[in-house]
């Protein structure tokens, strides 16, 4: 995901979709490295994920973790405002100028970059997530309270959507919505009801695993529910 975003005060502010990509929350470390072969780049990773993996990685991890103390640290502030004031000398940026943010966390452990925006048109946010659900009983899946929070949903709220074989790809945002409308609400604790056409599904009965993909583009906030087919192609690639 990519985006361009100002510098104000010596501080940035990260959109609240790549706070949510990354799990980051306020009063949360981030460490601050520069990026080899560029003088104008600085990536961050969590610092919490660090430590973790450093006590993780042998029986005797001490030394690995005390270079971690000793890295440069930035904190997450409220609001997702990220002070660069405090990495001192190591800021290479000036107050004032725009710059690109990019973030990933689909693969390996999450991270972001940010740079100089010169040359670079203003970008539309874009985030994703896949989370492995199950099917509960009455053919409802419980979406996660921070899946919630992306798509601006809560208990009441109505989305929509259209079915295409075994997936349901739904709408929150009023932008694109499919010509064939299928409204279904937000029930207690995140309740999505699966709808009529998908209860068939052999793959889909209660106690089955459900993929739910979430995509985040602009002012456009979309999921997509299909079955998680994740067994089977590791039966088909092994056989």
């Amino acid at each position: 995901m990519a985006a361009t975003i100002p510098l104000r005060d010596g501080a940035v502010s990260l959109p609240g979709p790549v706070l949510w990509a990354l799990s980051l929350n306020e009063g949360d470390l981030v460490v601050a490295d520069l990026v080899e072969g560029e003088i104008s780049q600085l990536r961050f990773h969590s610092y919490g994920r660090r430590v973790r993996s450093a006590m993780e990685s042998c029986d005797h991890p001490w030394p690995f973790v005390e270079e971690v103390l000793l890295l440069l640290l930035a904190a997450v502030g409220p609001a997702g405002g990220l002070d660069l004031a405090s990495l001192g000398s190591r800021n290479p940026f000036h107050p004032g100028e725009p710059l690109l943010l990019r973030a990933e966390a689909g693969h390996g452990e999450p991270w972001f970059t940010l740079e100089r925006a010169a040359g670079w048109l203003a970008l539309k946010l874009e985030a994703h997530a896949l989370y492995r659900l199950r099917v509960e009983d009455g053919f409802q899946v419980l979406v996660p309270e921070d899946a919630l929070w992306a798509l601006c949903l809560s208990e009441g709220s109505a989305v929509t959507g259209k079915t295409v074989l075994n997936t349901l790809e739904g709408w929150i945002s009023t932008e694109d919505r499919p010509s064939s409308e299928l409204r279904l609400e937000i029930g207690q604790g995140g309740a999505l009801p699966l709808p009529e056409t998908l209860r068939e599904h052999p793959r889909l009965q209660p106690g089955s695993g459900i993929r739910f993909e979430v995509h985040l583009s602009g002012a456009s906030r979309g999921f997509r529910l299909a079955p998680d087919l994740s067994d089977l192609e590791r039966v088909t690639s092994s056989g």
